[in-house]
């Protein structure tokens, strides 16, 4: 199983990713600013679904096709970097009461739209992919043996964390939102600067080297 001395390096590994923005952090607070706490719960749900279908695939080594295929990983890069500019442009472009009006009498996305989102952006995410396949193997000791049943402790490891992190987003959006109500403003300011963002991510991963 994995030492204690391992888990001591694991860890802040672990906290410094999913603390940092990226993608899904962003998508997290910006559906819930948008349309309340429960699409940014079920958002951050399809987010975690992807990153445990990432996790698994990592266990079981079906993510090493990606370091053995440069083709598999640039469509993979090239569709997550069309995404995640899609999601930029879109926000970019939201008028400055989108979020009074997705509020109260606008339409607004099905859970299973906000789901499927995050899965999305999960998984268009080849670095996401990466990690597993990089990362996790690093605090693997071979020699105890059950390597698999070691990346999949290391793994739930993650989406523990990543889970609380995401959650206190959601949580802490409701907040933001009775400000961003009062004072549109801001929010407009905010989803430019999000808008901006997402497609600097996209253009960021469209452009990094494997």
């Amino acid at each position: 199983m994995v030492s204690f001395g391992t888990l001591a390096l694991y860890i802040p590994a672990v906290l410094l990713m999913v603390l940092t923005p990226g993608p899904a952090i962003l998508l997290t607070l910006n559906r819930s600013l948008s349309f309340g706490r429960r699409a940014g719960l079920v958002t951050a749900a399809g987010l975690l679904s992807g990153t445990c279908l990432l996790q698994a695939s990592a266990a079981l080594g079906l993510t090493v096709v990606l370091q053995a295929s440069g083709v598999a990983y640039e469509a993979l890069k090239i569709a997550g970097a069309l995404y995640l500019t899609y999601l930029g442009v879109r926000t970019f472009l939201a008028g400055a009461d989108d979020l009074t009006r997705a509020r109260r009498d606008g339409p607004r996305p099905s859970s299973r739209r906000h789901y499927l989102g995050g899965i999305a952006t999960e998984l268009l995410n080849p670095k996401t992919a990466m990690f597993y396949v990089s990362i996790l193997p690093q605090f693997v000791d071979v020699g105890a043996g059950r390597v698999t049943t070691q990346l999949f402790l290391l793994g739930a490891i993650f989406v523990v964390f990543a889970t609380c992190s995401l959650a206190a987003i959601v949580m802490t959006s409701t907040h933001v939102r009775s400000l961003l109500v009062r004072r549109p403003g801001i929010w407009t300011i905010a989803r430019r600067v999000t808008g901006c963002v997402f497609i600097g991510f996209g253009a960021r991963l469209a452009l990094e080297p494997r």
